[in-house]
């Protein structure tokens, strides 16, 4: 009896403990004048983003075929001091919740600076620079509630200098600091303003300070003036410093636009379900809808983001020469015949780069209509740091174009016509057929068949 109550008092202890829940991934929210920017903390498995109002009304939806970005925005027109709820549903149908209330007041116009292009770097962080390299940086400047004219001031340290700037801005030299000053004016609320400078960095020594500053100051018609002010630091590192914290984790290809694997497809094959006959014509394929995607996933082992810019090659691996029918259309790739696509890999994770595979089974070569090549060909996978023309990292993998083989189809067909032929004369003549074989012939031609159709089923099935 003791021993009873002792089991059934294990049982109760263990039915009352509670499972440690799954947390989802960090995000925040702040709000802006035209709605309300999400952050997330890393790569977010997200599928939809919805905003209500206080009385449950939604005013913001958002939905994602891809993982989002780190920082995605909702526009709708909020109230002062009213408290909206934001969801964001996982992948996994699991609803992540938030409550935040919108501010009384919002400061009078932004100044943003993003380096390297359109990646700006958290508080927090240093923006991650590839040593003696040219970047893009971006400038941005948000408007208030209503109309201003600003005066902008970029100091650049002496580690950098601005190499292609607008003609009309003024340059001044301050120790060792270069300043870039212009005006300009903002006519309604919300309005955005920006300029795109390309910087380049020293190839010697690095300073000690590596920062990039700047301050607007906005002013009203009424003589109003108010001023705002960011700093960007920097980390200016060397080409060895930046690949010997980035490494590729895998390749894999086929997937979808998520990075998601289908495990029934074979791996670095595309296959074209061609017609038997020519005179059927070939299906309509849509040129700017990819066929399928490859997946890079990227491996950060430092503690800063580093912001890349990934593209795909598609080339003749004996001429080492681009086929356009597994190029992205001209009005896409500008003619280059690569797939682009860029990404931020936060430190100390593994981020999925989808790169999109395009296919056309019919193409212009030299002004005439002809038709795809089945064959092997190769994946040229190249990644650089955003801003920068220097490579960081290459891969190379093979890309395997199949299409349905006539002859072994024709081989089959005649094999089935024949054996009808046979089981029908089997079954019209059995003494006369029979009569000529003994058992034991008919036991030999029966084991050489089995052989026969285990020698070429079984490879075909493990292998093909």
């Amino acid at each position: 009896m003791e021993k009873i109550c002792c089991l059934l008092l294990i049982a109760c202890l263990f039915g009352c403990t509670r499972t440690p829940e799954e947390t989802g991934p960090a995000w925040g929210v702040t709000f802006f004048p035209l709605g309300a920017k999400v952050q997330f903390e890393a790569t977010a498995p997200v599928q939809r983003l919805t905003a209500f109002n206080a009385d449950g009304t939604r005013v913001a939806h958002l939905t994602f075929p891809v993982p989002p970005r780190q920082t995605e925005s909702l526009y709708f027109e909020w109230a002062a001091g009213e408290t909206y709820r934001f969801e964001a549903t996982l992948e996994t149908g699991e609803v992540s919740v938030q409550e935040v209330t919108a501010p009384r007041t919002y400061p009078r116009g932004n100044l943003e600076i993003a380096v390297p292009y359109g990646a700006a770097a958290p508080r927090d962080q240093k923006a991650l620079v590839l040593q003696g390299s040219e970047m893009t940086a971006t400038l941005l400047i948000t408007n208030g509630t209503q109309p201003t004219t600003f005066d902008l001031e970029i100091c650049l340290p002496e580690s950098v200098r601005a190499v292609r700037f607008p003609s009309t801005w003024e340059r001044e030299v301050r120790d060792t600091e270069t300043c870039l000053s212009t005006t300009g004016r903002l006519g309604i609320a919300s309005e955005v303003w920006y300029r795109e400078l390309v910087l380049q960095t020293a190839a010697g020594p690095r300073a000690a300070n590596q920062e990039i500053s700047g301050s607007v100051r906005f002013t009203t018609a009424a003589g109003e003036t108010w001023e705002q002010q960011t700093t960007v630091r920097l980390r200016i590192a060397t080409l060895a410093e930046i690949t010997g914290n980035l490494s590729v984790e895998s390749v894999e290809m086929p997937t979808d636009a998520t990075g998601r694997v289908d495990p029934r497809q074979r791996a670095d094959t595309l296959s074209y379900a061609r017609p038997l006959f020519r005179w059927l014509g070939t299906p309509q394929v849509d040129r700017f809808q990819p066929i399928t995607y490859q997946t890079l996933r990227l491996r950060n082992s430092g503690t800063e983001t580093i912001h890349v810019a990934v593209s795909a090659l598609n080339t003749d691996p004996k001429l080492g020469t681009p086929m356009p029918f597994l190029s992205p259309p001209e009005t896409v790739d500008r003619g280059t015949y690569r797939s682009a696509a860029f990404a931020s890999v936060p430190g100390g994770t593994v981020t999925a780069v989808p790169l999109p595979i395009y296919f056309h089974p019919v193409y212009l070569k030299q002004g005439l209509p002809t038709e795809a090549i089945p064959g092997t060909y190769q994946r040229e996978i190249t990644v650089k740091v955003w801003g920068s023309t220097a490579p960081i990292l290459r891969e190379n993998r093979p890309l395997h174009l199949i299409v349905p083989n006539r002859v072994a189809l024709f081989v089959s067909l005649a094999a089935i016509f024949s054996s009808c032929i046979g089981f029908a004369m089997l079954l019209r003549y059995p003494d006369r057929l029979f009569s000529g074989f003994t058992t034991k012939h008919l036991i030999v031609i029966s084991l050489f068949s089995t052989t026969v159709f285990v020698a070429v089923t079984i490879p075909s099935t493990l292998f093909f």
